[in-house]
């Protein structure tokens, strides 16, 4: 009998020890995100717990909702991306200006997000510009939009470049944005274009 009491109280403790490893794993997941939830629910495991079917089953459950939050993350991305895209859209048509990438399209527009304010720019745009650029890009959409952030004032931290053309060699290869983004003090520069996303670091 006495070994009887001793083994309940082994797995009552075992039991508890579970649970409380998974209140904490759920925990971490809910507050971190990513695999949070999974390694805390290795170390505890590691700790003493018994691999058991209930744990195994958790540790199937973290990995898939870590699977889940990456995929909720990427598809907010994809919204942020589509709605400043048809915000630029919307701008065109504002303008008289053709679709952009359609046949007649001779014009770009940029939008730079930065400091809680959202800047627009058009190529050929013919406003001064003071920021150090080369002559390429001078005229261009990108740096429009960032002249228009320097002359109101704003700078520093992370910021937003969408632009409804992928950008050409002098702005991106040979570095006219990443340039632009120092100027103004930015830290990481997220740039979006109809081929993709980059973030650059000035």
């Amino acid at each position: 009998f006495l070994m009887d009491v001793s083994i309940a109280n082994s797995i009552r403790s075992t039991l508890a020890g579970m649970q409380a490893n998974f209140g904490f794993a759920l925990i971490a997941q809910i507050s971190e995100g990513g695999s949070a939830g999974l390694r805390e629910l290795v170390l505890g495991a590691a700790g003493g717990l018994l691999l058991t079917g209930a744990v195994i089953f958790a540790a199937r459950l973290f990995a898939r909702l870590a699977r889940f939050g990456r995929a909720v993350a990427t598809a907010s991305k994809v919204g942020k991306a589509g709605e400043a895209f048809d915000d630029l859209a919307e701008l065109r048509r504002g303008l008289g200006l053709p679709a952009a990438g359609s046949a007649d399209d001779g014009a770009t527009l940029a939008r730079l997000e930065i400091g809680g304010d959202k800047f627009y720019g058009i190529n050929a745009h013919g406003q001064p510009v003071t920021l150090k650029v080369n002559a390429i890009s001078k005229t261009h959409a990108e740096t429009d939009a960032f002249q228009q952030a320097f002359n109101a004032g704003a700078g520093g931290g992370k910021a937003r470049l969408v632009v409804d053309r992928d950008l050409c060699a002098a702005c991106g290869q040979n570095g006219a944005v990443k340039s632009l983004a120092r100027q103004l003090g930015v830290t990481e520069l997220e740039v979006v274009t109809p081929g993709g996303t980059q973030v650059i670091t000035p």
